[in-house]
């Protein structure tokens, strides 16, 4: 066999020797060990291991290190020259050249200097290292290590990174301009003045359309004023990508709760309406969901545009526009009619906008929407999945209006016409859930649980009943002591899951003696979603003592005057229950600290912030200094309140993704439901370490037997919890990887509580969902199967997740 010294010399990083480099090719990396020999040469240490070559290829590999070696150390300075101020059309203009220039760097994406390979890169950023790491990185001469870099930066989300991604974003390479972009839009309301201007240069120079786009997009993300001339000039442009550019901006610009002109809003909804481009259409309709109009704006004028275009050729168009209407309603009668759209999206979409309008004619109109689904439903005398989908959003629109006789008796006849089977006719799981909806809608009008207690047609489980009952509790006016019995007695009786809805549902019970359940929930260390539920309460709770802090008569209510209220009892109650509060707090602190449970340390830090509490100072301090950001920004705002020391020094990350584990090529995981199979492929570049621990987790069956625990019709289906509540995770947690994937259809990205807190939850996206890309990693896409997600209605099993390739 022949020996092919080129691609197997391996060059180690010697410890003693700290400036010393690392060449790693990705054939040498699939190698166990090549061949290795000793060589020096000024102070470096050069190491090859022998593996079937001959001595002649032994010294000639020893020969090439030598040479290479001193070659490196040649300059003055070792680094290449610094990219030119802006991009060169050479570079830019021509994609056969770029690709020419990305095959040289898959067979070396070292740079004669030695600076880190990609795996190296990656890495780092998975380590969330300062941002001068990556520097001799961004001045390397292959373009390949410049890449990665620049996208390593862009997912630091570091203020201090600012000063490089400007530097990058003038790179002559396209794609490293592209990931610094993304890094200074990533860092949002965070972003120094100089990071817009430095894009708005940039925008101005960049010749690649589709880099222009991507600029606009994260000019959005920044929000500054600044940015407002350049979304008026792109949308008005011939290149359709820069017209969907601008819009996709507005929307982000629109997240930011920034002022938008209502001229430039009427601009947009124009496009929504006629632009020729599919694209662009929908880029501008999602746009209008996120911008709140000023004073002045023609909302007729933009609710006419919008009528049109629910009825656009695309079904996503249809969607979005139908979500942008709600804002600019009323628009019962067009949402009426979208409600028996030909996809089934559309028809969740116009049932939602309609849910905002039920309270101007009592519901009536919705009401008769859904009986017309219900009929179109039951043509058959079956209930698919993606009818259901419909169905449940229609009857949960209708919450608001559930006292309405319209309302009330549609609910009656809806769960009428489910229970009406045929005799020795299976039921499905579809059609048990919506009854349930119908049964919650039905009870809700009546004031008190009764129907859902016993809903579902036997395809329901008791705890999902039990969690509509406390659903109903919590929205009925009834009597406060008589709805207390009840909860307790769910509480007693019920799952996790159950207890943690209850939990939720004491601010609208407001009745002293619920505080036990509280203080129970805080020490339930053996169930972190309930201590969760419990911290989140006594946030919920002080909302009743900042209304009574200084009330020491009864608030005005319903009761007879004179007559003590609940709210007033608990003001009263307020010293004794603050002492019985700190040591709940302080049980739940050591459970979820030692747990290191991300999202239960945001839920106990808002809790002590809420009520003040000096007593957790030390703790404090501790969590100043976690490795995690968001816990971090978190505990260091409490402690402001609460301390002028300075902050400790931030820990180091524990979980470090190991370079061998680090993915370098796509590969495919199946996930085998009890609805049906689909494929999805994951994206190694764009979300390595993200994809390298998925598949790690598939390949040990942690996905085996675990249920989709929440869906969102029209939204997203969400798995991956060992728990099933939404609480539990592989007991690590996986950083973000910001990239430009968007969230289109069969997306999926990873489920999170705050940046860089990522685990095992992941969620598919029913259809495009603009507003979460950049802010969710997405790392894979359904490639097969995509009717079977339609299928999947909460409660659907994983029976396994198998690894292909």
């Amino acid at each position: 066999m022949r020996c092919d010294v080129a691609s197997v010399f391996h060059v180690k990083r010697a410890a003693e020797d700290p400036p010393s480099f690392l060449w790693t090719t990705r054939r040498a990396q699939a190698e166990s060990r090549p061949f290795e020999v000793r060589v020096a040469a000024r102070g470096r240490v050069a190491s090859l291991h022998e593996t079937g070559c001959k001595l002649r290829d032994v010294m000639r590999a020893a020969f090439l290190i030598v040479v290479f070696v001193f070659a490196c150390d040649g300059s003055s300075d070792g680094s290449p020259s610094e990219p030119s101020e802006m991009p060169s059309t050479a570079n830019s203009a021509s994609s056969n050249q770029q690709d020419q220039q990305d095959d040289h760097d898959q067979q070396d994406d070292r740079d004669s200097n030695g600076t880190e390979s990609y795996v190296e890169l990656v890495v780092l950023a998975d380590r969330r290292v300062a941002p001068d790491a990556f520097e001799s990185a961004l001045r390397a001469r292959a373009v390949q290590t410049r890449r990665t870099a620049a996208r390593s930066l862009a997912r630091l989300h570091d203020i201090a990174a600012v000063t490089l991604l400007r530097r990058a974003l003038r790179d002559p390479d396209a794609e490293v301009r592209r990931h610094a972009a993304l890094g200074l839009g990533g860092l949002e309301d965070a972003a120094p003045p100089e990071a817009e201007r430095a894009l708005l240069t940039a925008l101005a120079a960049e010749e690649l359309v589709d880099n222009r786009a991507a600029q606009l997009w994260d000019l959005g993300r920044i929000a500054g004023a600044g940015a407002l001339g350049a979304f008026r000039d792109a949308i008005a442009a011939d290149e359709p990508m820069l017209r969907e550019g601008a819009c996709r901006g507005l929307g982000a610009y629109g997240l930011r709760d920034r002022p938008l002109p209502g001229a430039l809003l009427r601009r947009v909804a124009s496009r929504a309406r006629d632009d020729q481009n599919r694209a662009v259409r929908l880029a501008c309709a999602y746009a209008l969901t996120r911008i709140d109009p000023p004073e002045g704006t023609d909302r007729e004028a933009i609710k006419g545009d919008l009528v049109h275009a629910l009825e656009d050729p695309a079904p996503e168009v249809r969607a979005m526009a139908t979500r942008a209407l709600a804002a600019y309603g009323p628009a019962a009668a067009a949402l009426a009619a979208r409600t028996a759209d030909a996809d089934w999206q559309v028809s969740v979409q116009a049932f939602r906008a309609l849910g905002r309008e039920v309270g101007l004619d009592r519901g009536q109109r919705a009401a008769e929407a859904l009986r017309g689904s219900l009929a179109r439903a039951l043509a058959d005398d079956r209930v698919s999945s993606t009818e259901a989908h419909v169905l449940m959003t229609a009857l949960g629109a209708l919450e608001a209006e559930a006292r309405s006789p319209r309302v009330f008796a549609v609910s009656r006849e809806t769960m009428d016409r489910l229970s009406a089977t045929a005799e020795g006719e299976p039921v499905s799981r579809a059609r048990g859930l919506v009854h349930c909806r119908a049964a919650a809608l039905y009870d809700r009008g009546r004031g008190w649980p009764g129907a859902v207690a016993d809903c579902g047609l036997g395809q329901v489980g008791r705890n999902e009943q039990r969690l509509l009952e406390v659903g109903v509790i919590a929205a009925s006016d009834g009597a406060d002591a008589q709805r207390a019995v009840y909860l307790r007695r769910l509480h007693r009786e019920g799952d996790s899951s159950v207890r943690q809805a209850v939990l939720g549902a004491m601010a609208t019970v407001l009745v002293p003696e619920l505080w036990t359940l509280v203080l129970e929930g805080l020490a339930a260390e053996d169930d972190v979603g309930v201590v969760i539920a419990a911290c989140d309460a006594v946030v919920a709770l002080a909302s009743v003592w900042a209304e009574t802090a200084n009330v020491d008569t009864p608030v005005l209510s319903v009761r007879a005057p004179g007559t003590p209220g609940p709210r007033a009892a608990l003001a009263h109650r307020r010293g004794p229950a603050l002492g019985a509060i700190h040591r709940g707090l302080a049980a739940a602190g050591e459970t979820l600290v030692t747990g290191d449970d991300l999202e239960g340390l945001q839920s106990w830090l808002r809790a002590v912030r809420t009520i003040g509490d000096r007593g957790f100072l030390e703790r404090l301090r501790v969590l100043a200094g976690h490795a995690n950001p968001t816990v971090r920004a978190l505990a260091l705002d409490v402690l402001g309140r609460q301390s002028d020391e300075d902050p400790p020094e931030v820990r180091s990350i524990s979980n470090v993704i190991l370079p061998s584990d680090v993915p370098t090529r796509n590969s495919r995981v199946v996930f085998v439901t009890d609805a049906g199979t689909i494929t999805v492929e994951l994206e190694a570049e764009a979300a390595p370490t993200t994809v390298a621990r998925f598949v790690a987790l598939a390949r040990d069956g942690y996905f085996d037997g675990l249920l989709f625990h929440r869906v969102v019709p029209a939204f997203v289906v969400q798995g991956g919890d060992p728990r099933g509540d939404g609480y539990g995770g592989p007991g690590w947690s996986q950083r973000c990887e910001d990239n430009r994937l968007r969230y289109e259809r069969g997306t999926l990205g990873m489920a999170l509580a705050g940046r860089d807190t990522g685990g095992s939850q992941f969620f598919i996206a029913h259809g495009p969902q603009p507003h979460l890309d950049g802010r969710y990693t997405a790392f894979g896409h359904v490639v097969d199967g995509i009717d079977h997600l339609d299928n999947l209605l909460v409660g659907a099993r994983i029976e396994r997740v198998r690894l292909l390739d």
